[in-house]
């Protein structure tokens, strides 16, 4: 697995930004910051609730590097309706903002086309006004905190475990497929074979169990004794 260390991730990095927005001390400052220049105004103290019923005037955010509707804007705000009566009259004040970081179309504000570059190519060089240099130093505190170092490294190991066990799953698999396939081939050649029997070859999934299920429709005088020989073992 090529993962990044945790001092060349970027903004667009669930852990990174995950990491930053929950900082003691940093957090509500960033996201203040972040806030400013999207909308283009301060924003006072912020405050984290868990959106446990409807509310209106939500904004959705959603920063991404790729375009999601293919029209090479910088800025998309969606807005809710009624796709029964899209010409009805309907505002409940919720919004999805997407801001597509490779965007050229529109007249997004300066700051905004920084930040996106920002987010997407997160270093020094780009931090490119004040606000983006307070974010650049959160950014570095983050990224060098201990604390922070130790729960990348335990999520890189817990993703190097789940891959080399999807890898091993997925070669078992494999390996069991063909099996059931080669007993299919190898009694077709030989025998007509009812649904029944290809239905309990191909959800055996004993590898053991194959082997000697493909040994037996090699060796077997006919269909019935291949039947016979399919039984468990005493």
């Amino acid at each position: 697995m090529n993962k990044k260390p945790l001092n060349e991730l970027n903004l667009m990095d669930n852990f990174l930004f995950g990491s930053v927005v929950t900082y003691p001390g940093i957090g509500e400052e960033f996201s203040r910051k972040l806030l400013k220049i999207i909308f283009g105004r301060d924003f006072g103290k912020l405050r984290i609730t868990p959106q446990k019923v409807y509310f209106k005037n939500v904004i959705i955010i959603m920063m991404v590097p790729f375009d999601p509707f293919g029209l090479d804007r910088m800025v998309y705000t969606i807005k809710s309706g009624c796709m029964e009566e899209p010409d009805m009259p309907y505002e409940d004040g919720a919004r999805t903002l997407f801001l597509y970081t490779k965007g050229t179309k529109g007249n997004p504000s300066k700051e905004l086309q920084e930040l996106l570059k920002y987010m997407e190519y997160t270093n020094a060089q780009n931090a490119t006004n004040h606000d983006l240099q307070e974010i650049h130093r959160m950014i570095e505190t983050v990224k060098y905190d201990a604390g922070v170092t130790g729960d990348y490294m335990r999520l890189m190991e817990d993703e190097e475990v789940l891959l080399e066990r999807g890898i091993k799953q997925g070669m078992q698999l494999g390996t069991q497929r063909g099996i059931q396939q080669s007993i299919i081939k190898v009694l077709e050649a030989r025998f007509p074979i009812s649904d029944e029997i290809r239905k309990k070859i191909c959800t055996q999934e004993d590898l053991k169990i194959l082997d000697r299920w493909l040994l037996a429709a090699a060796n077997a005088a006919s269909i019935q004794a291949f039947e016979t020989m399919m039984e468990p073992e005493a």
